[in-house]
């Protein structure tokens, strides 16, 4: 019997697999696959080093919320709960905390499919720390300008290329 068809098949299946861990594994993007309970069961190196964790025996066999700060904990599960009743779960931000207390903020976007094994959850974590200082030393910035141009005497005003249109008076 002629195998060369599923032998081609299975080769292509196997490039393929490697393409995918590959993307998987250097990406800067954390990934995790969960059970319906939340339960990890797969993870890249991105997702391990958002949690502070060594070793993947840190991230697989536990909760997400094990490593949620408590403030948020809660609601990261009733957020998991949801997306397992079917809504969706986009920009989701948490706050994780590593083992030596390091606060990480943390952007999630999962999604829930059925394969044989049962319901999965496939999530994509990234790490916000930059996205948000920034966020917070424009808010800075902008106070700052508030403060002096409300406080200083006399008049100034700020206009694009065109003097024609003024920004701010």
């Amino acid at each position: 019997q002629d195998i060369s068809d599923r032998k081609r098949v299975e080769q292509a299946l196997r490039k393929s697999e490697e393409k995918y861990r590959a993307l998987i594994e250097t990406t800067a993007t954390g990934y995790a696959i969960t059970d319906a309970t939340g339960l990890i069961l797969e993870a890249n190196a991105e997702d391990l080093r958002l949690i502070g964790g060594r070793t993947m025996d840190d991230v697989v066999g536990h909760y997400p919320w094990e490593w949620t700060a408590p403030y948020d904990r809660q609601h990261n599960q009733a957020a998991f709960a949801a997306l397992i009743e079917g809504r969706a779960l986009r920009n989701f931000e948490i706050a994780y905390v590593s083992p030596d207390g390091e606060v990480m903020p943390v952007e999630i976007n999962a999604t829930v499919l059925q394969t044989d094994e049962g319901v999965r959850v496939m999530a994509m974590l990234r790490d916000i720390r930059m996205r948000k200082g920034a966020a917070a030393a424009l808010a800075e910035s902008e106070l700052r300008f508030r403060q002096l141009a409300e406080h200083v005497d006399g008049v100034f005003w700020l206009t694009e290329a065109n003097p024609d249109r003024l920004l701010y008076v």
